[in-house]
Order: structure tokens, then C-alpha cells, then sequence
């Protein structure tokens, strides 16, 4: 990792969303020193033991939500990804202090949005 790279962990219990998402980061102009975890337990492990620059995480984990994550890490920018286009959810996500929140489309619609948000957290 160089001092340069954006930090990033991204929680998904997904297999295909992993691999999507590791395509993108390769695809893309960022540059970024990924970890992925499939989650919320794993997650907190890694960061116990690591810093990171920025969340990305799948609304709905098989231990919990995202929002748990946010009620747990105020330093971090945690941005939340869901299948759900809950207006609702959004809202209550947005005044507990997401960074963003983005949901996943049937293309890539939802990859490209992640990306100029992480543009502006490695500005």
C-alpha cells in the first residue's frame, strides 16, 4: 500500500457482488488498497485491527444492517449500498450520518455513482 492509496473496506456477504465490485476497483482510475469483508462480525475485526480512509457496505449483512455501522464509527465516511430503494431507510441513514448511500441497480449504475463519491473522499 502507498501513502497515496484511499484505504477502502467493503462488507457484502455477496460472492457475485464481491467480484463485481474487485472488477470495478480494477476498471477504475482509483486508487485504492481494498479489504473485503462478508460481514458485520468481520468487518469490526478488520477494523480493529487496520485504519481505513472509507466504508462501503451492503445495507443488509447476515449479522446485522449498515446503519450498525454507522451507529459504531462516526470517523469514518461509511457509505451504504442496498438493494432496497427504501426512500425511508435512505432518509434514517442519511441523518444518522452516511456518507452516501446508493442502490444497487440491475447494471453498474450504482458502481459508477460509488466512484465519483470516492473521487471526492480521495480528493
Amino acid at each position: 500500500m502507498t501513502s497515496d492509496s484511499l484505504r477502502l473496506l467493503f462488507i457484502d456477504d455477496g460472492k457475485v457482488e464481491q467480484m463485481a465490485f474487485k472488477h470495478f476497483i480494477r476498471s477504475s482510475n482509483l486508487t485504492c488498497d481494498c479489504t473485503i469483508a462478508s460481514s458485520l462480525k468481520e468487518a469490526l475485526s478488520w477494523m480493529a485491527k487496520q485504519d481505513f480512509d472509507v466504508i462501503v457496505s451492503d445495507y443488509v449483512l447476515p449479522d446485522g444492517v449498515g446503519l450498525d455501522l454507522i451507529r459504531n464509527e462516526k470517523k469514518i465516511p461509511v457509505i451504504l449500498v442496498s438493494g432496497l430503494g427504501d426512500e425511508e431507510t435512505e432518509s434514517q441513514a442519511m441523518k444518522m450520518g452516511a456518507f452516501g448511500y446508493l442502490v444497487k441497480s440491475g447494471g453498474s449504475q450504482h458502481l459508477i455513482q460509488l466512484q465519483e463519491i470516492l473521487k471526492k473522499i480521495d480528493a
